[in-house]
Order: C-alpha cells, then sequence, then structure tokens
C-alpha cells in the first residue's frame, strides 16, 4: 500500500518565468503540459501530475489554485498529498524556489508524513528550499 505525503504551500511567483507559465497553464487554462519540467515521475505524465493527487489519509480536500490578479506576480496555493517516494515534492519546491518572490527566510508551508505527528516547515530564503522541525525553529 505504501505511506503518503501531505505538502500545503502557499507563495507567490514571479510572472516573467517558466515555473509561472506552467503553474498557469495546470492551474487557471487546465491543459496537461507538454514542456519537460525536472520533477516529471516519468515523462510520460503531464508534468505536474502531483497537483492532481489526493487520498484518504489527510482531512480536507486537494487544493491547487493561482490568483492571477497581481501586475508582476501571482499568489499560488497547493494542498495535495501522494506517495512522495522518488521525493516529487521536494523536486516540485527545488523547482520552484527560483521563481518565488520571496528574498529573505519566509515561512511557505508545510510537509508531513502520513504517520508524523508533525511536520516538516518549508521555508524559502535566499533562492533555496529550507526544511526544518518545528524544534528547529
Amino acid at each position: 500500500m505504501g505511506m503518503y505525503t501531505e505538502a500545503v504551500l502557499r507563495f507567490e511567483v514571479r510572472k516573467n518565468t517558466s515555473q509561472y507559465r506552467a503553474l498557469f497553464q495546470k492551474l487557471i487554462e487546465e491543459v496537461d503540459i507538454t514542456e519537460e519540467l525536472p520533477f516529471a515521475k516519468d515523462g510520460s505524465l503531464d508534468n505536474l501530475w502531483l497537483l492532481d493527487c489526493d487520498s484518504y489519509y489527510f482531512g480536507g480536500c486537494t487544493i491547487c489554485k493561482m490568483d492571477d490578479t497581481a501586475f508582476n506576480t501571482a499568489r499560488v496555493t497547493l494542498a495535495f498529498n501522494l506517495k512522495n517516494y522518488q521525493s516529487e515534492i521536494e523536486a516540485l519546491l527545488d523547482w520552484l524556489v527560483p521563481a518565488c518572490c520571496e528574498e529573505w527566510k519566509t515561512f511557505i508551508g508545510y510537509i508531513r508524513y502520513e504517520e508524523a505527528d508533525d511536520p516538516t516547515l518549508v521555508y524559502f530564503a535566499d533562492n533555496k528550499v529550507i526544511l526544518l522541525t518545528p524544534s528547529e525553529v
């Protein structure tokens, strides 16, 4: 069966990036994406397939939305869960961080393994992803 990992993330992305274009196509236009992205599971599925993943192990529903009303940025909310066997969530974060607007240590959400009591907190800082346990904050 396997264990699930939940990701809940909120951030802003710059509009002049390939990450923005891919997210816009997936979340606003609802089209499959043909561009190969670094976190594609096997290249045979649309590259943001993990944003559609959901299970009954975590409360709530998968929600992936983009508010494209700001001038140079778009606000993105992602809440999904999947079997994170190949570190797909971490690869997604690595792909997103260069396009994000956060320039200093900014909390953007958390990752939580199915059997864990505490989540791993996700920060973007200096063009890097920082993962911390609550006791490390």
